[in-house]
């Protein structure tokens, strides 16, 4: 039997607490590809920094969960002797911990485990695959982290392109896995409980963006836009899910005129996002150099129109399945405008719609996925021998 560590950090609660962490989208990836390993006689071992939501979500799939109990390196923190040493102090802990499970590999999926459990690697040493589903942001305090790793896999040819130069020689590209059943969802029906939920007008058009805190989904852009459509069109309503910190939320509805707060939601973090995405006249972003775009997948697989930008791996996803989905441009107009013609994207997304959603469910199936992760596992780190 081979066993698998998949370390979790979740996405801290307002001022950093980790008590009040959640399940991210690296997170939900990474769940998802510990679910089917288990089914390919791999025995996946989750851990998590402390108790919480994202230990109860980890448990309730039913999967092993471990609360190792310390501070992990933040990717926002600086690395400093000062951390590294508060760190270190865990590892004889954490080592006894692998012995006693029999932990083969440390599989990694976020830029706070990738460099808190790399600095880990170095003291005690163990073998470490780094799945990068972010854009190789690498300070130069942790490239000997990156070094020692053994195998590192990503989630699209875009973030692949922008890999130091010897991690992309030995860096494969791995679709991701996005799991919907798809039996549960029914626009038309999602779309007057999406109104009735949020006190919206049944027959108003709603434009949702799905986005964490990370500078580069760029709400700033998403509420200008939003106020300029809403300026040439009072029947748009927008919500922003996904947004939770509460300094954040107030420093955004303070940017909006009085008059038109009332077409803007702000739903915070929910767990019901993909009926939120299928209740949606259309799935909007404004971020920029997006590694992927989960929700983007999200939106094609319930056949949901999306106005999202052209760059990163929104155009990757989508420049040659529907080219009419991408709004060009950096300027809040930019978006009002396609925003405003929603009603013609949507006609011109009909007719690809059923070609992505068909393209989707092949590429990003959590099966394949763990087929491609398994076989990955094996050539370059059991030598053909994975049990």
């Amino acid at each position: 039997m081979t066993y698998i560590l998949f370390p979790l950090v979740g996405r801290p609660g307002e001022r950093g607490d980790a008590s009040l962490a959640r399940p991210g989208g690296a997170d939900w990836s990474a769940l998802t590809l510990a679910r089917y390993l288990g089914d390919q006689g791999i025995t996946p071992i989750v851990s998590v920094q402390c108790e919480g939501p994202t230990m109860d979500y980890v448990e309730s799939l039913g999967l092993e969960c471990i609360n190792l109990d310390f501070r992990p390196i933040s990717k926002q923190e600086a690395i400093t002797p000062e951390k590294l040493g508060e760190l270190e102090q865990h590892a004889a802990r954490v080592e006894t911990m692998l012995s006693q499970r029999g932990i083969d590999l440390v599989h990694t999926n976020d830029a706070t485990i990738h460099r808190t459990w790399g600095f880990l690697k170095l003291v005690i040493g163990f073998q470490q695959l780094w799945h990068e589903r972010g854009l190789f942001h690498i300070p130069a305090a942790a490239e000997p982290v990156a070094e020692a790793v053994e195998g590192f896999v990503t989630i699209s040819q875009f973030v692949k392109r922008r890999a130091p130069k010897d991690i992309a020689a030995r860096c494969e590209v791995v679709d991701d896995p996005v799991e919907i059943d798809l039996d549960q969802f029914d626009r038309a029906a999602d779309a007057r409980w999406l109104r009735k939920e949020f006190g919206l007008p049944q027959d108003a058009p709603v434009f949702t963006m799905i986005a964490n805190e990370n500078l580069r989904k760029r709400w700033d852009l998403f509420f200008k836009a939003a106020v300029q459509a809403i300026q040439k069109n009072a029947d748009m309503q927008f919500i922003s899910l996904g947004l939770s910190r509460k300094s954040e939320m107030n420093k955004f509805r303070r940017s909006i005129p009085q008059e038109l707060r009332r077409n803007i939601v702000f739903a915070g973090y929910r767990m019901d996002a993909l009926r939120v995405i299928s209740g949606s006249t259309a799935l909007i972003s404004t971020a920029r150099d997006e590694p992927l775009g989960r929700t983007i997948i999200e939106a094609g697989l319930l056949k949901t129109p999306m106005m999202v930008s052209d760059m990163g791996g929104h155009h990757e996803l989508l420049s040659d399945l529907a080219p009419e989905c991408l709004v060009e441009g950096d300027k809040p107009m930019n978006y009002a405008q396609r925003w405003l013609q929603y009603n013609d994207v949507a006609e011109a997304y009909a007719s690809n719609a059923e070609g992505v959603k068909s393209e989707f469910m092949y590429r990003f199936n959590p099966k394949r996925h763990s087929d491609q992760i398994k076989k990955y596992y094996d050539k370059t780190f059991f030598g053909g021998d994975i049990k």
